[in-house]
């Protein structure tokens, strides 16, 4: 997750299969462009994840609401806003 997300980050005007190139190259794994998109998909979606978890333990009694709140306040929901649990919207 961390190498994709990084290359992705990093090189933002490559597209897929040039990314997958640089993941490939950097890991020495074989990484083909379908492959690369869904692991970024699925490091997206992890990253989001510990980013919200992150935000809640530095709130007293965290709800969804105080979280989202929280997320808003520090700039972060744009990020994880389409990665919340189906509850929370």
């Amino acid at each position: 997750c961390h190498s994709v997300l990084q290359v992705a980050t990093e090189n933002r005007g490559l597209n897929s299969d040039q990314l997958a190139q640089k993941v490939s190259e950097s890991t020495s794994a074989e990484l083909s462009a379908v492959a690369f998109r869904k692991q970024l998909s699925r490091a997206r979606k992890l990253f989001a994840g510990f980013i919200v978890r992150e935000v809640s333990e530095t709130l007293d009694r965290p709800t969804p609401e105080s979280v989202k709140s929280e997320l808003s306040d520090l700039g972060l929901m744009v990020y994880v806003n389409n990665y919340l649990p189906e509850a929370w919207k």
